[in-house]
């Protein structure tokens, strides 16, 4: 995660602001913060090469921009985002009955995060373990747009080249495991056969040594 993030923020110009963002403040350390994590203080800054960045939790985002924002850690996970840790039930008495769509407070902190940027919006997660969240983005016709232009494009660069008539088209990774649906309707229109789809290698392992058994 801290690679991915010190990637990003040597790209973006020194004028502009960033904000750092996760579900939990300790999140943070994620991101190389290796101080004393105090709960009564909302703001953390963080060393990313040679500039201090702010690190918030979502909840104390609320009403502060930046031009550009980074949320870490958005993962699937009893501490992830959308955290699965109940609910007080103080705020379950007072959410309304209408209300009770799955993670409905935390969605509300997920768009409370993707509304604090002014230019960009940069979401960071475990291609493992991704935020239900992040499978909701293929929902918006310009995300899926953009899924299906770059599959197309893979299968351009990478498949077109061989006798992909003769042999189905296998994939392995947790992009097309998550977007299948997405991918099909590339590969299918490129003239080829969808092949098995697996999230990681270690799934063909396991279907390859229980068939031996």
């Amino acid at each position: 995660m801290l690679k991915k993030v010190e990637e990003l923020v040597a790209k973006l110009p020194p004028t502009q602001s960033i904000l750092l963002l996760g579900r939990y403040n300790y999140d943070a350390m994620s991101v190389g913060f290796t101080g004393k994590l105090d709960m009564k203080d909302s703001r953390i800054m963080v060393k990313i090469g040679d500039r201090d960045i702010p690190f918030l939790s979502v909840h104390s985002a609320k009403g502060l921009e930046a031009d550009n924002v980074i949320l870490v850690n958005c993962n699937q996970g009893a501490y992830g985002f959308p955290s699965l840790i109940e609910d007080d039930p103080i705020l379950d008495f007072v959410l309304s009955k209408k209300e009770s769509y799955p993670f409905a407070e935390e969605r509300r902190l997920f768009y409370v995060a993707m509304t604090r940027a002014r230019m960009h919006m940069y979401v960071l997660y475990d291609q493992s373990k991704p935020s239900p969240f992040i499978s909701e983005f293929k929902n918006h016709p310009h995300i899926a747009n953009l899924l299906k232009s770059s599959f197309e494009e893979f299968l351009r660069r990478n498949i077109i080249h061989y006798d992909y008539k003769k042999y189905p088209v296998n994939f392995v990774g947790s992009i097309a495991f998550y977007y299948k649906d997405i991918l099909e309707k590339a590969v299918n229109a490129a003239g080829m056969r969808m092949g098995t789809v697996l999230q990681g290698p270690i799934d063909g392992l396991v279907a390859y040594h229980k068939n031996m058994n």
